[in-house]
């Protein structure tokens, strides 16, 4: 029984992930290019966005799911996450990559809610002129939103 739930699962996620990235994605592309100017970094920003999602949701959906997670930065732990998520109510609850380049900043992974659901997420800031602290807390106060 379990495999064919798997399998369910699995043929499910890929319907998802196939309408996230031909239905959803362009659908919001279209809509979000006209009011944040219309560049290519958006279009771009976009697409890195709904593929990170999805290859999260595949990860999630797969017999190495567990592995996956294991390899992942744990907030208030270990990694690049060891100074952040700190706070008792949250930490061991954020597993997450982080990555960062001159004026670009992200943060994609799992969040583990309170009532023990996971939610995949990803925050990409693109092209911000203040300071990398204050990008990074926002993005932190994302995640524990994302928690409650």
């Amino acid at each position: 029984m379990t495999s064919r739930l798997a399998r369910n699962l699995y043929g499910l996620t890929i319907f998802l992930a196939a309408f996230l990235l031909f239905a959803v994605e362009p659908m919001a592309a279209k809509r979000l290019l006209p009011a944040l100017g219309g560049s290519s970094a958006v279009w771009i920003t976009c697409l890195v966005f709904f593929q990170t999602v999805l290859l999260l949701g595949y990860m999630y959906a797969s017999p190495a799911r567990d592995n996956f997670l294991s390899i992942l930065p744990v907030g208030g732990q270990d990694g690049t996450l060891a100074t952040r998520f700190s706070d008792p109510t949250i930490a061991g609850r954020i597993h997450a990559k982080t990555g960062s380049l001159a004026h670009v900043s992200a943060l994609s992974g799992y969040a583990q809610r309170h009532r023990g659901d996971w939610v995949a997420f990803s925050i990409l800031v693109n092209n911000y002129n203040g300071p990398t602290a204050e990008v990074r807390a926002v993005m932190d106060r994302i995640c524990e939103l994302m928690l409650e």
